[in-house]
């Protein structure tokens, strides 16, 4: 005997409280939202802490200069920028980390490594949507910076089919 066939509507309807159970759960998790009826908040709290961790850690991983340079500070600055940008459905480490030095470069000096490691990255990837694509045209990259008194020209080459150049010029 054949299974009970189910009313289309009873389908669609189920989905729609799935996916929007799934929403809610989501926004909790990476948006700071309210947990869902149903979740342990203390544990989905957990969970979300495990995320943002696992987040900082791949920016860390992708951008182990910039890190480097912001010394202590740099958890607590990834972790303002994780707050500050939720997660896209493809956001990945060197959009974070581009989006991170180019607010920190704005508002602070980087060492002269982490602006190399900056302007190979400008040179080398776009981003569209939250996601770092590399470029497929050649580009050139340009950061300046200060470490003390002595200024960096950091410059960046992308030739698709011969990679990135980097070189840092002292002032």
């Amino acid at each position: 005997m054949p299974p009970a066939r189910r009313p289309a509507g009873a389908d669609h309807a189920a989905r729609l409280a799935l996916a929007s159970s799934q929403a809610a759960l989501a926004r909790a998790l990476v948006g700071g939202a309210a947990p869902p009826p149903g979740f342990d908040a203390d544990r989905l709290s957990l969970a979300a802490a495990g995320l943002r961790r696992k987040r900082r850690l791949a920016v860390a991983a992708a951008w182990p200069a910039l890190t480097r340079s912001l010394g202590p500070e740099a958890e607590r600055l990834v972790d303002e920028h994780i707050a500050a940008t939720p997660p896209g459905g493809e956001r990945d480490p060197i959009a974070d980390g581009l989006a991170l030095a180019a607010a920190l470069h704005g508002t602070s000096a980087l060492d002269p490594a982490a602006c190399l490691e900056l302007v190979r990255a400008r040179a080398r990837f776009t981003t569209r949507g939250g996601r770092a694509r590399v470029r497929r045209a050649p580009h050139v990259g340009v950061v300046g910076t200060r470490d003390g008194r002595t200024r960096f020209l950091a410059l960046a080459v992308h030739l698709p089919l011969l990679g990135t150049r980097t070189t840092l010029v002292r002032l």
